[in-house]
């Protein structure tokens, strides 16, 4: 065999490496793109959890402001008495309704998030939609409870009893005075809430940042590799 044979094998052995390279150099940074969307999302979906958080103690909070749950719209033969307590059970939703755009682009982050890590991480948007759930129809007991009854007169001292026991428990939904946190359910879900998709995010993120230092250190081989085959070339060429 001639000189002009072995060259030809030179060749096309570095052509190959370097090919097999610059594919793999590729789809490395195609993971390594799809590592940082997704890092990004989970940011997102990080930063909106605690904006939502913040949402749900203020649309909870206490105190009433002037003008709040005027937006509601009267129904007709309503007494100045039923709209007063009709407004005031409206405040919560009322709030809520202000910052709905919030919650909205929330649950849109939903299906993308689980279509990243499956379909388990759904789990505390479904919570934190419980909780909103909680609070609204809370709201809509209170407006029914809060009236007077009409056959107040003839109920008992049990029914009464109930009743005071109903409007407690409704209240304790909706409202929240921001003292001793620990003995109020719906802040402790929120975090626990919180600590769930905060482990969620720190999994994932740790997966990803791994993931790609693996994949800069094979590059880093197969550099070093072509490299080699490079070098043996060149001194099998001049030998």
């Amino acid at each position: 065999m001639n000189m002009s044979f072995y060259v030809e094998i030179i060749k096309a052995v570095s052509i190959i490496t370097a090919s097999a390279t610059a594919i793999y150099g590729v789809n490395a940074w195609r993971r390594e793109y799809v590592g940082r969307r997704r890092i990004e999302l989970i940011e997102d979906v990080l930063t909106l959890f605690y904006e939502a958080k913040l949402a749900i103690n203020s649309i909870r909070w206490c105190v009433q402001f002037e003008n709040e749950g005027s937006s509601r719209k009267p129904k007709e033969g309503e007494t100045p008495e039923d709209k007063k307590v009709l407004d005031l059970a409206y405040i919560t939703i009322e709030r809520y309704l202000k910052r709905q755009d919030l919650f909205d682009k929330l649950y849109a982050l939903r299906f993308r998030f689980m279509a990243c890590f499956g379909r388990q991480v759904e789990i505390p948007f479904l919570d934190l939609n419980k909780i909103i759930g909680e609070i609204m129809n809370a709201s809509h007991a209170l407006a029914r409870l809060w009236k007077p009854p009409s056959d107040s007169r003839s109920m008992t001292e049990d029914a009464i009893n109930k009743r005071a026991e109903q409007i407690q428990k409704y209240e304790e939904v909706i409202w929240w005075k921001g003292t001793k946190p620990e003995e109020d359910p719906i802040v402790l879900h929120l975090d626990s809430i919180i600590k769930e998709i905060e482990t969620i995010a720190d999994r994932y993120i740790r997966s990803d940042i791994a993931a790609n230092r693996a994949i800069k250190t094979r590059l880093a081989e197969l550099s070093g590799k072509i490299k080699s085959v490079i070098e043996w070339c060149k001194k099998a060429l001049m030998s």
